[in-house]
């Protein structure tokens, strides 16, 4: 009933967000979110396995080229690049195993490259993120199954902090260590340079951007960052993504795409969620 109720919501934006797209600039790059893929956690972070099988098929069906964020950050140096081409990026956020059991799989069939956002400080802890302390776990992936899809072309890790702290909520002192430290080991770990970084629940500060320009090619955020544009030059530490809910299924996945349920970041920051 929850997630009906959720989909309804959305499905009255569609509308407005229509609307709303057509004083947008057509030529951006959806770049999308996700987090779980797992029939078995009921959470709007985690979609099922048959919608995430279904939504790679639709890009397919619809003409859209699934490309790495190293290229759609190339593009945007670079005006008027493939401008006629629909192109999309992939992201996953935190490095849950059923990333690796249920999503790598699919990626690896449909030749879709993504970037996953790794929290180093939690890898083989036994730490568990404070949304999951209902489920008394958070199963991510461990070192052995990070390294052993590392060197694979259709995947890139990046960092998201340290330990996964907001931002806003500590010093800048620690907020330099959360960005800088993460990148240094995963650097020691997978031993390549660690270029693109996600922001923890899209929360962006001056000095973390700051701090993400220094030590980053790349920053993601959700509603609060800008579209990537294949026009020219981009603030690329301040990307915004799409993010894809398990209450998007199928019917809600198209509009999401075209940015049509924008109005739901709207009103998070209304009420104070991010």
């Amino acid at each position: 009933m929850k997630y009906e109720l959720i989909k309804l919501a959305k499905f009255l934006m569609v509308p407005f967000g229509y609307l709303g797209s057509l004083a947008r600039q057509s030529d951006s790059i959806p770049i999308l979110m996700y987090h779980r893929v797992n029939d078995g956690i009921a959470k709007e972070i985690s979609v099922t396995e048959a919608d995430f099988r279904w939504q790679m098929e639709y890009l397919r069906r619809k003409g859209f080229e699934v490309i790495s964020l190293d290229e759609a950050a190339q593009l945007a140096q670079k005006p008027g690049a493939g401008r006629k081409k629909k192109r999309v990026v992939l992201t996953f956020d935190d490095g849950y195993e059923d990333f690796f059991l249920h999503a790598y799989p699919v990626l690896c069939e449909y030749g879709y490259p993504a970037t996953i956002y790794l929290v180093p400080g939690y890898i083989e802890t036994g730490k568990v993120f404070w949304w999951d302390r209902d489920l008394g776990e958070s199963r991510l992936m461990r070192w052995d199954h990070i390294l052993s899809i590392k060197n694979s072309p259709l995947i890139k890790f990046g960092s998201h902090t340290m330990t996964h702290r907001d931002l806003d909520r500590i010093s800048e002192e620690a907020a330099w260590w959360e960005l800088s430290r993460s990148r240094e080991v995963l650097h020691e770990k997978l031993g390549y340079e660690i270029r693109h970084f996600s922001y923890p629940r899209g929360i962006i500060t001056p000095c973390a951007m700051e701090a993400a320009s220094k030590l980053y090619q790349t920053a993601v955020s959700i509603f609060d960052g800008r579209d990537i544009y294949r026009s020219g030059e981009h603030p690329l530490v301040e990307i915004r993504r799409l993010p894809i809910q398990r209450s998007d299924g199928r019917g809600l996945f198209g509009p999401r795409l075209r940015g049509w349920l924008d109005a739901e970041g709207l009103l998070k920051k209304a009420v104070g969620r991010h």
